[in-house]
């Protein structure tokens, strides 16, 4: 089976280089580097959608996608790009930390960017998963709970796993690697029961899609 095509979201275009010794520069690096890393090339192909890349970098909204396209107005090469990864996709992990106890406003500006399942957006009927992050105890579960709304209601099908990592500050080091303590290794564990999650999700959603592409494309030959 071909691997499933998966896009992360990354949730933060804070700088990258700490701007002091006391300051961690951004966990989204570390988080996402752990990410690739535990995802297997023969069971996931990743691309990575970073909001403080030039080639998705986006102004705060104004004018969506799908905004633009009807209004027949034009779509800068970095809104052009993201919906075109996104479309390419058959997965999505959306990786936010927390801020003020909610979503990422990086993340947020993205997903809001691409037109939601109601206007055919290329991330319906499409696994997702929430990854959350955070320097406090509770490893952004708070804005995990508001990121499935968000998720859900641009067309993604929200994975029931999902994975909150705490204090990710102590317990990833700045290439991606867990800080096992005692021996023990919670976050790759329970990243190993997400990924798996996910990897059953999309590809069984990817079937059904390939299915009713086809059964449509034999009723339209016989008409």
């Amino acid at each position: 089976m071909a691997p499933l095509k998966t896009v992360i979201f990354m949730g933060s275009t804070r700088p990258s280089e700490s701007p002091s010794p006391v300051i961690p520069g951004r966990l989204a690096d570390r988080v996402c580097k752990f990410l690739v890393g535990n995802m297997a090339p023969d069971e996931f192909e990743v691309r990575v959608v970073d909001p403080s890349d030039d080639e998705y970098k986006l102004p705060l909204l104004e004018v969506p996608f799908h905004f633009a396209k009807f209004a027949k107005q034009p779509v800068s090469p970095a809104l052009k790009k993201l919906v075109e990864t996104a479309t390419w996709a058959d997965a999505y992990i959306f990786l936010s930390p927390e801020y003020n106890h909610t979503i990422g406003p990086a993340l947020i500006n993205l997903v809001n960017h691409l037109p939601p399942a109601v206007y055919g957006g290329p991330l319906a009927n499409k696994a997702g998963l929430i990854i959350t992050y955070s320097m406090g105890k509770f490893g952004g579960s708070r804005a995990a709970v508001q990121l499935r709304s968000l998720v859900a209601e641009a067309g993604a099908v929200v994975c029931p796993s999902a994975l909150s990592i705490a204090e990710a500050h102590i317990f990833m080091d700045e290439e991606g690697n867990e800080i096992a303590g005692d021996g023990n290794t919670p976050i790759t564990d329970n990243f190993q029961r997400a990924k798996n999650d996910l990897l059953f999700v999309g590809r069984a959603l990817l079937k059904e899609r390939q299915a009713m592409a086809s059964a449509k494309a034999s009723k339209k030959g016989k008409l």
